[in-house]
């Protein structure tokens, strides 16, 4: 296949497309959507004009296979939900599920440098737009705003992106240039400053999102592998591990300190559920406004694990499109609505999957992330075992697969590692 140059890399016209696909993701979502259609297209184009065939080993792994059965399985929700266009809404943006798989099988990277373009593509696109946003929010100041416009959910408000997306991007961005850009690139003095600035800027941004459980799980695992790499003399771990020892002066802000201090307080008291009306907890309007986002997630567990056993649904969940009435309706028992939580997902992926489709796709699910993690551990494969953690952990407290940011980067990346290790397979 041609080749052309670009960066001193040589690459084909698939792994250029690819890598405009995953430039793309960190931007507003209709870029995004847009360069994953150029990439559907691609693939049907050469399977119909080129007649270039798909290899059947990889179809029929179960890293294509699962998300294929998932959507297949929100798609029966959809339909045996008593809201059928609510449910035919989600599955829209859920077709994301096997969009991204498609387009991999068809355009995969076949080598290793190949691969780490993509990802080098991905890393400096993360950077990119959150300097955009940074620079958007400066100019937003200039003109009069309040600083709170460089912090969580005002940062992302320009691209119309939840923070924790944000974080998550600059979390891999600042993994993969720091402990595997290095290795990969001849680099002068001049590249690795200008690397070592691109990281700590990268730092600077996460500590800006405030997303409390991305910094709590990123922190302590890049803390580690910079101190081994220390250890070992590795000037740029070392350099690296002083930078994000001075970026504590970040919390100094009292925006940033006081949402982490406030959203980890745990003072309310116990809380049961109860399927009598005239029994429930009714929270005040000043309780409301005293709840931590670490007491909301516990009301939300109580919530939605009781009354999804009371009301019979453990097996297929409420369905898709009717989960959210469910949900609004038991707040408003507990006068946590109107006004106030009505509108909001369970703020547990575990959870929000076991109410929405039971026992039966929660299980599928689960059975997927172990597959993945077992493969990780197996192969070695650092980064793909950080980005786990790192999703599996932010699982517990936010929906990420809620919203088109969340599945197209879980998809992606966990599609991307798993392909590599089953093309390992298909060559030994």
């Amino acid at each position: 296949m041609n080749k052309t140059i670009i960066f001193g890399h040589s690459i084909s016209w698939n792994l250029l497309l690819l890598s405009l696909i995953v430039a793309c993701i960190p931007f507003p979502i209709k870029i995004g959507n847009a360069s994953m259609i150029i990439g559907v297209l691609f693939v049907v184009y050469q399977l119909i004009v080129k007649q270039i065939k798909l290899d059947r080993k990889k179809i029929w792994s179960f890293t294509i296979i699962f998300p294929i059965l998932f959507f297949a399985l929100i798609l029966i929700s959809a339909l045996l939900s008593q809201d059928i266009g609510a449910g035919l809404k989600q599955v829209e943006k859920n077709l994301l599920l096997i969009l991204m798989p498609f387009i991999l099988i068809g355009i995969y990277p076949p080598t290793k440098l190949d691969r780490e373009f993509v990802m080098r593509v991905f890393s400096f696109a993360s950077i990119i737009s959150f300097f955009i946003l940074f620079i958007v929010a400066i100019f937003r100041i200039i003109g009069g705003a309040n600083f709170d416009v460089l912090f969580f959910h005002e940062l992302g408000a320009f691209f119309d992106l939840h923070p924790v997306y944000i974080a998550i991007n600059l979390c891999i961005a600042i993994y993969f240039l720091s402990f595997y850009y290095k290795k990969q690139v001849p680099m002068s003095r001049g590249a690795l400053i200008f690397l070592i600035l691109i990281i700590s800027f990268g730092l600077f941004g996460l500590f800006l999102c405030a997303s409390k459980v991305v910094i709590l799980v990123f922190i302590p695992l890049y803390f580690i592998k910079l101190l081994q790499g220390a250890l070992k003399k590795n000037t740029l771990s070392i350099i690296l591990l002083l930078i994000l020892l001075s970026n504590v002066f970040v919390f100094k802000s009292s925006i940033v300190s006081d949402r982490f201090s406030d959203g980890l307080t745990f003072d309310i008291e116990t809380f049961q559920p109860t399927s009598e009306i005239a029994l429930s907890k009714v929270f005040s309007n000043e309780e409301k406004e005293k709840i931590s986002d670490l007491e909301l997630r516990y009301l939300m567990l109580k919530i939605g694990t009781f009354h999804l056993q009371n009301d019979g649904k453990l097996l297929f969940g409420y369905g898709i499109g009717d989960v959210q009435e469910y949900i609004d309706y038991y707040y408003m028992q507990y006068g946590l609505a109107p006004g106030w939580f009505e509108g909001y997902n369970l703020h547990n992926q575990y959870l929000q999957y076991l109410v929405t489709y039971g026992a039966l796709g929660f299980t599928l699910f689960i059975i997927y992330l172990i597959y993945s993690l077992y493969f990780a551990i197996k192969n070695k494969e650092s980064l793909h075992l950080f980005f786990l953690i790192l999703i599996l952990t932010i699982f517990l407290f936010e929906c990420v697969l809620s919203r088109n940011k969340g599945i197209v980067i879980f998809i992606f990346m966990n599609t991307f590692f798993m392909m590599k290790y089953e093309n390992s397979f298909i060559r030994n």
